[in-house]
């Protein structure tokens, strides 16, 4: 999504780096900026002509500020999801992964690989397609592994 917002008389584009779609319907976008960026007198002015751009068109804007996600494991996890995060459609894999944890409830990564035959290599990249599809959930703070536990977001 993109949209506009005035600035010291100035009209600019802005485009969000996260759009997140709640369970309730709610949408809010969210920047990340660095700890010291978001301190900055400018940012502060550009960032509320920004939010304010953004509740005339319905749309909540929030700062994430650096120091809130760096926390490891988190950050690492974060990064592996987004590295694996695709726009396409459910694959048939995906699906079958899918339909194990809603027949059998919860499972570790472990069991997904001895159910579906696919190797740690190339189910974790699936895994981390579906959690950032916000169909699967695993705790985040802790590292993803093959000891992973996965549940599905909507039983």
């Amino acid at each position: 999504m993109r949209y506009s917002y005035v600035l010291d008389s100035k009209k600019h584009k802005y485009v969000h780096d996260f759009l997140i779609e709640f369970d309730t319907g709610e949408f809010v976008l969210y920047e990340v900026k660095s700890d010291v960026e978001a301190s900055s007198a400018h940012f502060k002015r550009e960032f509320e002509a920004k939010r304010s751009a953004a509740e005339q068109l319905g749309i909540t804007l929030e700062l994430i500020e650096e120091s809130h996600i760096r926390i490891e494991p988190l950050l690492k996890n974060l990064k592996l999801i987004h590295r694996y995060a695709s726009r396409n459609n459910l694959s048939d894999t995906q699906q079958l992964m899918l339909s194990i944890v809603s027949r059998f409830g919860s499972q570790s990564v472990e069991s997904l690989i001895s159910k579906t035959g696919i190797s740690k290599q190339h189910i974790m990249p699936i895994i981390c397609d579906l959690l950032s599809k916000c169909l699967l959930y695993a705790d985040l703070g802790v590292p993803i592994t093959a000891d992973t536990t996965v549940e599905l977001v909507y039983a």
